[in-house]
């Protein structure tokens, strides 16, 4: 082999330990400083050599990180896993900030752009609704058939930069105390930051009229952009469903020419934290997570975090990977496995490059919630992968 990079990688200067790239046999293989690691075991593809020799006790660093301590003298170039690693508790000394350092914004006139409908108070949208919010889980019917009938009028085509009317309905709203009662709270919460999204040009709050959660309380709690067309009415005001429906439509009519506004194709990230430089990040969840946006988004220098579960605990676990179907065809399931897989590939097809891997560790923590997990203990159980973007 021509360099160490061909076969194993060290993910930090202080790490004790080297990931090995592939299946690696003992034999000599170069090192860094341009001698040999002589390798003593078998190591399989993703496991942990030792870079130099390592008394009983002593820390092991991965990442920069110590991930456990050495249970045995360990030589350079044997393989280091749990027949000679350990975790447990030690002391830490934490820095907090120390390496913090400014960050870079991008020039606002350098940010990435992106189609949007900028709303009276600076909020972009990327979505142009006129919404029907419930009060009550009595009026929901009542608001899906507005919606449904203007949706089927066809005077939306007259309107192409309004992409719909959107019923937002729920289950409760009557059988609550009222304020102060936590239930009610949180239901009015959460109608009230539905209401404001900036993906919402104009709305219409539909009641019955005898709920608790009553539509003109609701109406004036809300915090909307000046500017922003709200209708309010009742069922039982207008004498029953087909009266309301019918009403309902016009007044969405109404807010149509408000709703109306032209989509601006340039506009660009209004918050400097979303187009990442230096040490931020963007962070996502694995089925979430997409390099290639991320890649947009991301000034050189960035940081993508993706946080996923760890293959090794998905494997120790038991979760099926294939099955043979009654042919006798091996068959490969979708798991978290196969969606690392793709993530990679992704990700280094969009220019990033995989700068560390984090590892979190099933411990005493983890086994007070679930003991039953004791089999597991000092298994890695997540995993977050940090990816740089160079250009």
């Amino acid at each position: 082999m021509a360099s160490r990079d061909e076969w194993g990688f060290r993910l930090h200067t202080e790490d004790s330990v080297l990931i090995a790239r592939s299946d690696l046999e003992p034999g000599n293989y170069p090192a860094d400083d341009g001698t040999e690691l002589a390798i003593t075991d078998s190591v399989p593809r993703g496991h942990k050599v030792a870079v130099a020799d390592l008394p009983e006790g002593a820390p092991v660093r991965k990442y920069g990180q110590v991930i456990g301590f050495a249970t045995r003298p360990i030589r350079a170039g044997e393989h280091v896993h749990t027949h000679n690693l350990a975790y447990r508790e030690f002391a830490r000394e934490h820095d907090f900030g120390a390496d913090a350092t400014p960050t870079a914004y991008v020039p606002a006139d350098q940010r990435a752009t992106f189609q949007g409908y900028v709303r009276p108070d600076g909020r972009v949208g990327t979505r142009n609704y006129l919404a029907v919010l419930t009060s009550v889980n009595c009026s929901a019917t009542a608001a899906k058939m507005i919606a449904r009938r203007v949706e089927a009028s066809g005077i939306l085509d007259d309107h192409p930069n309004v992409d719909g009317v959107c019923p937002l309905t729920h289950t409760l709203g009557c059988g609550h105390s009222g304020r102060g009662n936590e239930g009610f709270e949180v239901l009015r919460r959460a109608l009230v930051g539905y209401a404001g999204h900036p993906n919402i040009a104009g709305l219409l709050v539909l009641g019955l009229g005898c709920e608790v959660n009553q539509v003109r309380a609701l109406t004036e709690d809300l915090d909307l952009p000046p500017g922003t067309p709200v209708h309010a009415m009742t069922i039982q005001e207008f004498g029953g469903t087909r009266k309301t429906v019918a009403e309902g439509v016009r007044r969405i009519e109404e807010m149509l020419p408000v709703a109306k506004k032209a989509l601006d194709d340039a506009v660009r990230l209004g918050f400097p934290a979303y187009q990442l430089s230096g040490t931020k990040a963007l962070l996502a969840l694995l089925e979430d997570g997409d390099p290639e946006e991320a890649a947009r988004l991301a000034a050189p220098g960035a940081a993508f975090v993706l946080v996923t579960f760890h293959p090794h605990f998905i494997m120790t676990a038991g979760m099926p990977t294939h099955y043979t179907s009654r042919s006798g065809e091996p068959v490969a399931i979708d798991t978290h496995v196969h969606l690392i897989s793709d993530h990679v590939a992704a990700g280094l097809a969009a220019g990033w490059r995989l700068v560390e891997l984090h590892e979190g560790v099933i411990d005493d923590a983890w086994l007070a919630v679930k003991p039953k997990w004791e089999r597991f203990r000092n298994h890695p159980i997540s995993a977050a992968y940090v990816w740089r973007k160079d250009s």
